[in-house]
């Protein structure tokens, strides 16, 4: 049998990039919907679906 290794690096604060230091899929949610919603930075909106709005 062979061994399997993985890692993954998660910030206490929750966030999770992937290797080209973006959120990765599991984050696609951010911007898949019409609803445009802001959080505590101002130039920055999600796009989200109305169930997650």
């Amino acid at each position: 049998m062979g061994n399997v290794i993985a890692t993954a690096a998660v910030s206490p604060d929750g966030f999770v990039a992937d290797p080209e230091d973006r959120v990765g899929p599991l984050f696609d949610w951010y911007n898949n919907g019409p609803v445009e919603v802001y959080g505590t930075d101002p130039g920055r909106a999600f796009h989200l679906g109305p169930a997650s709005a």
